[in-house]
């Protein structure tokens, strides 16, 4: 989290419940990148549950206890190093600034073609500062980690196996790939931007605001019903995205569609039983 963010949470955030009106960028940030609070016709709501998942999102990030202590950028562990024991002491993540790619043909960057390895694997972790331009024509966003080495078995339209795919990233320290979502940003106005989410109320949250055009996704919404073995759990753990849907105004058709149809079977289905059912994918436009 940058400084000014982390200002505007002190400032503004102390009390454990309230509301402020979303016609600030910081307040859009922190509902769209942390999740925080709920947006309501134009005011943001939060309580107590919410204050405290952004203290230990923030914590997390950086090692600092929002309301607590001061702002204090952080470094490499490479700087901390210089005068710290504790090289990870208020050190971002070592792969913050990379971001892990991968494609079915050659990765097309910087004006050049790269081959891709010959082995099953996730991708490749890049410095994002070094890529100067995308020769792909479109950039797909994806949820899951264990995607990105199985992008042969998705059943996607033809014209998508050209596609850079893009993993969001993840909140785990070690994981992380913080600036996927800033990378993807970058090229809103001159590239196809897709989301590629799980089929449940928080995948069509990511979808609606990550700044994607479109939403890959099962052709039938249907398959939400899919007979599989084992208790539906995940749906009851889903309740901030589930009133983030209910409130939101206007959903694309497909995610209105879709999340009617959740609502109805309480069922979600992950991109893992889409790859293993092989289930066709299509494109809808947010």
């Amino acid at each position: 989290m940058k400084k000014g963010l982390y200002q505007f949470c002190l400032n503004n955030l102390q009390a454990f419940s309230g509301q402020l009106k979303c016609n600030k960028a910081s307040l859009k940030k922190l509902e769209q990148d942390y999740q925080f609070g709920t947006l309501k016709e134009g005011t943001l709501y939060w309580n107590e549950q919410d204050r405290d998942n952004l203290i230990a999102r923030i914590k997390e990030e950086t090692d600092l206890t929002l309301f607590r202590d001061p702002y204090r950028p952080p470094q490499s562990r490479t700087q901390s190093a210089k005068t710290d024991r504790n090289e990870k002491q208020n050190s971002y993540p070592v792969s913050q600034n990379y971001i892990l790619v991968n494609c079915l043909t050659s990765l097309k960057l910087n004006q050049l073609q790269h081959k891709m390895s010959p082995f099953v694997s996730f991708g490749i972790n890049i410095d994002a500062s070094q890529i100067q331009s995308v020769e792909h024509k479109q950039i797909i966003l994806v949820e899951n980690l264990e995607v990105m080495a199985l992008l042969d078995k998705l059943v996607i339209p033809n014209f998508l196996k050209e596609a850079l795919w893009l993993y969001r990233g993840d909140v785990n320290k070690r994981q992380t790939t913080g600036c996927a979502y800033q990378f993807f940003r970058n090229f809103k106005e001159t590239h196809q931007l897709i989301c590629f989410s799980d089929l449940d109320p928080a995948g069509i949250e990511i979808a609606l605001s990550c700044s994607a055009h479109y939403w890959l996704t099962p052709a039938d919404s249907f398959v939400i019903n899919k007979q599989l073995t084992g208790d539906e759990k995940e749906w009851f753990k889903q309740n901030k995205a589930i009133t983030f849907l209910k409130n939101r105004e206007g959903l694309p058709e497909k995610c209105e569609s879709t999340f009617s149809l959740m609502l109805q079977y309480q069922k979600t289905l992950k991109q893992e039983h889409m790859i293993a059912h092989k289930i066709p994918l299509e494109l809808f436009s947010l």
